[in-house]
């Protein structure tokens, strides 16, 4: 019985010259035209946005009208607000926020903390030495003014560590203020009365009202 040759010729792919072995393989007939019907119709599809863009009358009438307003010519959306969030939600997440502004001052704290050791250390100059009986004595490794001057660069980063330190020291200060306003925020969605207070100086005060417990 005949039988077929199925068993046809390898075709292996066309190879690049070795100058342009970084390129991989050669392009075949198949991808370029797959990449040309893509950007054709891309194309075309820009083409038909231009015109309506072109013949879009801004005064035709659209049911977004009713709602929607723009500032400054441009369209602003407002804020979904169909799901209500209940009071217990609201305080969760002002925990939450609270927890979040703590961990971030925490983190600031300990930085201050050591970048004012390390200042301290680096304008002390002095270290502990340990003799060999266990014996403790503090001796100065600060170089003296007649012998050595502070070079250019060692100012500049002593500025800079200490302008960073004035930076750190006031993003603190504005996180621990922060965290007080969420936590007065908290305070206030809770059951009771109370009544707002208001210094010369102008800072706001909250006295809650003593309820009589049965």
């Amino acid at each position: 019985m005949f039988k077929p040759n199925n068993v046809g010729k390898k075709h292996l792919e066309r190879r690049q010259p070795t100058e342009r072995k970084r390129w991989g393989l050669l392009e075949k007939k198949k991808d370029y035209k797959q990449r040309a019907e893509d950007y054709h119709k891309k194309q075309a599809h820009l083409a038909l946005l231009r015109s309506k863009a072109a013949a879009h009358n801004e005064d035709e009438f659209d049911y977004g009208m009713i709602r929607g307003r723009t500032r400054d010519g441009v369209l602003v959306k407002e804020r979904e607000t169909s799901k209500v969030l209940s009071n217990d939600a609201v305080k969760l997440m002002k925990t939450q926020d609270e927890g979040y502004i703590r961990t971030l001052e925490n983190q600031e704290r300990k930085y201050i903390e050591r970048a004012k050791n390390q200042i301290l250390f680096d304008n002390s100059g002095m270290h502990k030495k340990f003799s060999d009986a266990g014996e403790a004595t503090v001796i100065s490794n600060k170089p003296s003014k007649s012998t050595v001057k502070p070079s250019e660069e060692d100012t500049l980063k002593k500025l800079s560590d200490l302008k960073e330190l004035k930076r750190r020291v006031a993003r603190q200060r504005e996180l621990s203020l922060l965290r007080q306003e969420v936590d007065l925020q908290r305070e206030l969605m809770k059951k009771g009365s109370c009544v707002k207070k208001v210094d010369n100086e102008g800072r706001v005060s909250y006295k809650w009202l003593n309820v009589r417990k049965r």
